[in-house]
């Protein structure tokens, strides 16, 4: 994601067991205002997607966002299937032993 984007962009992302949604929206172009024509697409995605969640990532799914005149797609939203976290599963407790006993 370039310099503009990341200006100019609003991503909301909430997650759910393995899936993730990021809730993208982007301004309307108005040159005056000096809001440039933006694209952002699934490459955008996947590129937000793995500085969040890393290496979790397997799957991104969208469509583009536009703002040029005509096309004018501002909002959006994208799919991310993660890898499920992994859990530290503890090992069980041992029985103790009562040593004091056996020195008497």
């Amino acid at each position: 994601m370039d310099n503009t984007l990341e200006k100019y962009t609003t991503i909301n992302f909430k997650e759910t067991d393995s899936t993730a949604t990021m809730a993208v929206t982007i301004p309307e172009y108005n040159p005056r205002g000096k809001i440039p024509a933006l694209v952002f697409n699934v490459n955008d995605a996947i590129n937000l997607a793995e500085q969040k969640y890393g290496d979790r990532v397997l799957h991104v799914h969208g469509g583009t966002l536009e703002n040029r005149p005509g096309i004018n797609v501002l909002k959006g939203e994208y799919t991310v299937k993660l890898e499920p976290k992994k859990v530290k599963q503890r090992r069980p407790r041992t029985a103790k032993t009562n040593n004091s006993q056996t020195n008497k």
